[in-house]
């Protein structure tokens, strides 16, 4: 998918924020890599908060 307005995007965010809320099983890349929440640069610690706040395995 491509977004091409900040509007969208942000949009996007929240909408994949409470998908992951509700522990719908999504799968989100860029470039071929896992990402999250749009964000594909996630630090380790910020990873492992996302996952303990979401319940997410990035092998599913």
């Amino acid at each position: 998918m491509l977004v091409r307005q900040r509007a969208d995007e942000r949009r996007l965010g929240r909408l994949l924020q409470a998908w992951y809320e509700r522990r719908l099983p999504l799968r989100e890349t860029y470039r071929g890599q896992p990402a999250l929440l749009l964000r594909h640069n996630l630090s380790y610690e910020d990873l492992q908060a996302f996952r303990q706040r979401y319940g997410v395995k990035l092998s599913e």
